[in-house]
């Protein structure tokens, strides 16, 4: 009786554990983390501009391709340093930037980190039907694990006009056709 028992246990076991090989999780090699981040031109919620924090962040995350908005370049509230450059220098990934003003006699704009390396960049100064802030699509193509992809980020804003958005909008499908093959 007692070897039944344990027949039954391990014949269990066996269907469970088969059951199980079948639902596999995906592998670390085949997940993409993405993070998208407004750094507030490095400055956080306490006030300071502290790089060092946002990059811990970043490294925290394991994140494979990181995008920015709100990024300083050079400009005076931020002491004049370039936080694209500080970032890399701290998490080791490359990097791609796109200006899409000038402000505090610096560049001000969107940019991307990234692990994979990038084969293309482009920068798109959406048009709007009203006067708001410039806003800009930052465009990569890079090459994860042999393949393709397209990478694209923006930082859209509330503004009291539908029509801003809707443009804005209308600009990201038309860059998205452009690289549909891939």
């Amino acid at each position: 009786m007692q070897y039944f028992r344990l027949l039954f246990v391990v014949l269990v076991i066996g269907l469970v554990g088969a059951g199980c090989a079948t639902h596999q999780l995906p592998s670390e090699k085949n997940i993409l983390r993405v993070l998208t981040y407004n750094i507030h031109h490095g400055e956080g919620t306490d006030g300071k501009i502290d790089i060092e924090r946002i990059a811990t962040l970043i490294k925290d995350s394991r994140a494979d391709i990181v995008a920015l908005q709100e990024v300083d370049r050079w400009t005076k509230r931020t002491g004049r340093i370039d936080i694209m450059s500080e970032l890399v220098d701290r998490t080791d990934m490359a990097y791609a930037f796109g200006k899409t003003i000038e402000i505090d006699s610096g560049d001000y704009g969107n940019g991307i980190l990234t692990r994979y390396p990038i084969y293309e960049e482009s920068n798109f100064l959406y048009t709007f039907p009203t006067d708001v802030e410039q806003r800009g699509l930052l465009q990569l193509v890079l090459n994860v694990r042999g393949q393709e992809i397209v990478f694209m980020s923006t930082h859209l804003d509330y503004w009291e006009s539908d029509a801003d958005r809707i443009a804005s909008v209308e600009h990201i499908r038309e860059a998205a056709k452009r690289y549909a093959p891939r």
